[in-house]
């Protein structure tokens, strides 16, 4: 799961302290919880994924497809 979060961000252009500041949290934080999901709060599901632009039923599948579509 960290691997498909750190993919659908590098997808996005965004490094972990970009990512983290547009969560509102520091970024020891941001990289913990993204080596960890299941640290993330439900509200922050919901940010991240807004940042991403992604389903957030990547939280909660086993197999996440990682499609590039150009």
């Amino acid at each position: 799961m960290a691997n498909v979060i750190k993919a659908f961000r590098i997808l996005k252009g965004l490094n972990q302290e970009e990512t983290a500041k547009l969560m509102g949290m520091g970024i020891a934080n941001y990289n913990t919880k993204e080596n960890n999901p299941d640290l993330f709060t439900v509200a922050e599901v919901k940010k991240l994924t807004s940042i991403l632009n992604v389903p957030h039923n990547i939280f909660f599948d086993s197999e996440v497809n990682l499609k590039v579509t150009i």
